[in-house]
């Protein structure tokens, strides 16, 4: 606003116990600091001489003397520099606990208006005190207030590296991931709380919500696919990470991701349905095949499963690609008259090379 705030430190410096005043300064060092206010600029100077502190005040660039105005000045500015640069914050974190105990911190941490101040004041205290439920939580509203991307992933981790939050504090988490508009920062976030993630159903919905709201089509992709890396993961599981993966736009990496829950299926014909919707939603040919043929080669493959793959197949513009689908679906699919006539049907319209070759992998079922 119409307030500004300056800070110069040279060497070792030292507040007193009060923060009203320099305590001490290392030979040879010198502090500085200012204050302009509308308007108006106010500065202290202080310089180690002969282990003695000079000390200088001016105003408006005119020096002046210190009196009870100017302490009462340099008083009010000197908590502020320190607070908001957060110089000597382990320390001033342990007196205050000392003095409060971890509300008087959080007291402070709520007078910061820096991003990166807080940030490190928050990571003091998570790394010194074992908070309560209720001090968690009022930290998490404190780490709301930081509008850096970066200093607030690297505060809400550092709480959750030090003490273990429960469902309802990593769904408070899990909001503020969903604030932060740096892909990497919000993908950063995600990963490191999935070691972590409370068995709750809620919980990992949010979880997915923050994950899909990932622009970036490569961080989402490997977003969710450290998810299928998390045990236990279920169908349904499954199935929520393929409807999640509709909202990535570049073939490749929706490619990726469905062929990597393909792998982590239990029962192909559960997923088939989901899976065949959001690999319609590739546009390559060729990316497209490689998707349809992890699905059949699933586990329990099965009817459904070949239905989904032949609605599919059905929409690829290759014959190429479409022949390759149908020939490695014909290895596996059941010996079903309504399937197999589906599956002429798609041959149908290929040339006739590919069609041949397609017709031809349905020889096993003459046997």
């Amino acid at each position: 606003g119409k307030r500004g705030l300056q800070a110069k430190i040279k060497g070792e410096l030292v507040v007193n116990a009060q923060e009203d005043g320099v305590a001490s300064l290392g030979s040879g060092a010198s502090a500085s600091f200012g204050e302009t206010r509308d308007g108006s600029k106010r500065r202290i100077d202080y310089t180690s001489r002969d282990g003695k502190i000079d000390q200088h005040y001016f105003v408006d660039g005119r020096e002046q003397p210190v009196d009870a105005a100017a302490q009462r000045w340099i008083a009010e500015i000197i908590p502020v520099v320190i607070r908001e640069t957060a110089l000597d914050a382990k320390q001033r974190v342990a007196r205050l606990q000392a003095r409060g105990g971890a509300a008087a911190v959080l007291d402070e941490i709520g007078r910061i208006e820096s991003g990166y101040a807080r940030g490190v004041y928050v990571k003091e205290l998570a790394a010194s005190a074992k908070l309560t439920p209720a001090e968690a939580t009022r930290v998490l509203g404190l780490i709301d207030g930081i509008d850096s991307d970066y200093e607030r992933r690297n505060a809400l981790t550092a709480l959750g590296s030090a003490q273990p939050l429960d469902a309802a504090q990593q769904k408070l988490v899990l909001a503020q991931a969903a604030k932060i508009g740096s892909d990497y920062e919000r993908a950063e976030m995600l990963l490191g709380l999935l070691p972590k993630l409370a068995p709750d159903g809620d919980v990992r919905t949010a979880w997915l919500q923050a994950a899909t709201g990932i622009r970036s089509d490569y961080e989402q992709r490997r977003t969710l696919s450290a998810l299928l890396k998390a045990d236990p993961i279920d169908d349904a599981g499954l199935v929520a990470v393929i409807d999640a993966a509709q909202s990535i736009h570049s073939d490749y990496e929706r490619r990726e991701l469905l062929v990597a829950t393909a792998a982590r299926a239990g029962d192909a014909e559960r997923i088939a349905p989901a899976y065949a919707a959001a690999t319609a939603g590739i546009g390559s040919d060729f990316e497209r095949r490689q998707a349809l043929q992890a699905l059949i080669g699933a586990p329990k493959f099965g009817t459904r499963g070949s239905e989904a793959v032949l609605d599919t197949a059905a929409k690829i513009g290759s014959d190429f690609e479409c022949r390759e689908v149908l020939v490695a679906l014909a290895r596996v699919m059941p010996n079903d008259t309504a399937l197999i006539e589906r599956y002429r049907g798609v041959a149908r319209r290929l040339s006739d090379h590919e069609r041949g070759a397609a017709e031809r992998a349905l020889d096993r079922f003459a046997l």
